[in-house]
């Protein structure tokens, strides 16, 4: 008896050890839960940015929204930063991937495709290696210094003409009809740019020229598609301005090596003359035979600064190329312009990280660098995140190397 006393006496003290050890284990689990959840709604906060960041967005605007959800019963709060000069990871040169298999792979005819550049450093050498088919195809490349045209104002129109009125009285901002005289008419035949109208201009005697009040404007462009067609040895059409309408100056010359058939996007900047209330455009056909043809569709006077290339390359033949020294880059963000400008889509040759002249690639010393910090509950994970190439217009997807993960 005195035996299983007391062995019910020990067995009810380890009875209760043990229930208190497993009352202090699940409470500890329990803390250990929470933790692991708290973490994974943080991890989830940076995975969100990163995502962003594929998608080719600029996460660093003041334009971007900042991920908000609530997971596993927290919400991440995030903050994204750059990194202060000098901490970011060191950069060599790299060949990077403008966008040979995404944006850039087939532009259409006169299509644009930009890619912005960060944290390009100072006296790096660019390069661009740009090959494309059908190989005989008009090309332009062009470096600006920041955002570029994608970062320019939007234009303010102030007068404007699509022809769709089916006459030469139509549009908005002017200060009459136009004047026309010899073969100048409004017409549905010949492939408009836009809509079922546009102008013609024939022959030797094609004319028509109209006003509009420009006093007080600055940033003054002519904007328009223009196309010449049948032009013979010698034949060309002209756009002329004259802030008085009695001394015109030629701006813009088309001749026979213009003449493919194709409309052309026109941006010309005439900003440096008097800007008057009564100041004139002028179209003028100069061509041997009613045979040729000269076109122009969906024109606008427009006010907008638009910026000024830092270098430009342009040709005829694939493969575009263009180099910028180094003595001229001063470091930060440049834009690089890829400009189609044939008549028809081109396909991009695809993206080669060994320079060869059948690939395309840029190359140079730039990346965008990201510091992401997302913080759950007691967790507060810090990622080192690097975009290349960085914006894009179109967005198209980014290659994204994570650095640094710091996770206490």
């Amino acid at each position: 008896m005195l035996l299983v006393l007391i062995a019910m006496v020990f067995g009810t003290l380890a009875i209760g050890g043990f229930l208190t050890l497993a009352s202090t284990s699940l409470k500890a689990s329990s803390k250990n839960t929470d933790l692991l959840w708290a973490r994974y709604a943080a991890e989830a906060g940076v995975n969100a940015v990163t995502k962003d960041l594929f998608q080719g967005m600029n996460v660093l605007t003041s334009g971007y929204t900042t991920p908000s959800f609530t997971i596993n019963n927290y919400s991440p709060v995030i903050s994204i930063s750059t990194p202060s000069p000098g901490t970011e990871p060191s950069g060599s040169y790299q060949y990077v991937d403008p966008g040979a298999t995404r944006g850039l792979k087939t532009p259409g005819s006169q299509t644009h495709y930009f890619i912005t550049m960060d944290n390009v450093k100072a006296n790096t050498n660019i390069r661009i290696n740009w090959p494309f088919t059908p190989v005989s195809s008009p090309w332009r490349l062009a470096v600006y210094t920041g955002l570029g045209p994608p970062g320019a104002p939007p234009p303010t129109t102030i007068a404007a003409d699509n022809f769709e009125s089916g006459n030469l009285s139509g549009g908005a901002g002017w200060l009459a009809a136009w004047s026309a005289s010899g073969l100048a008419s409004v017409i549905t035949t010949g492939t408009p740019k836009q809509g079922i109208y546009h102008m013609l201009l024939e022959s030797a005697t094609g004319h028509a020229q109209r006003n509009l009040n420009l006093s007080g404007r600055t940033n003054v462009r002519v904007q328009f598609w223009a196309k010449a067609v049948n032009f013979n040895p010698g034949d060309n059409a002209t756009l002329s301005v004259s802030p008085d309408g009695v001394s015109f100056t030629v701006v813009r010359t088309w001749t026979s090596t213009d003449a493919d058939s194709i409309y052309r996007y026109e941006d010309i900047d005439i900003s440096a003359f008097s800007m008057t209330t009564s100041f004139y455009v002028s179209f003028d056909a100069n061509m041997s035979s009613g045979a040729n043809d000269f076109f122009v569709d969906d024109l606008k006077i427009v006010s907008q600064p638009v910026p000024t290339p830092l270098l430009q390359n342009s040709g005829v033949v694939s493969p575009a190329g263009l180099f910028v020294n180094g003595s001229i880059i001063a470091g930060g963000q440049y834009t690089f312009d890829f400009f189609n400008n044939s008549g028809v889509a081109v396909n991009t040759a695809a993206y080669g990280s060994g320079g060869g002249s059948n690939s395309t690639w840029v190359h140079l010393q730039a990346y965008k660098d990201h510091i992401i910090s997302s913080v759950a509950g007691s967790n507060n994970i810090t990622v080192f995140a690097r975009q290349f190439p960085g914006p894009t217009d179109p967005t198209t997807r980014q290659n994204v190397f994570l650095h640094t993960w710091v996770d206490p």
